[in-house]
């Protein structure tokens, strides 16, 4: 699945490297938010089926 998450920069780093930290996630693109006043993050999360 693709996960973008938007807010305060350090906030939104903090919790890529806690997911790809935890988990399998591809390395996440950063961007800055159009009016300036924090972060947008793309990644890509694998969540595995359920036996």
């Amino acid at each position: 699945m693709d996960v973008r998450l938007t807010g305060d920069d350090t906030a939104v780093r903090r919790l890529v490297a806690a997911m790809q930290s935890a988990g399998h996630c591809d390395p996440a693109s950063f961007r800055p938010m159009r009016d300036g006043a924090g972060t947008r993050a793309y990644l890509s999360v694998v969540v595995h089926a359920e036996d």
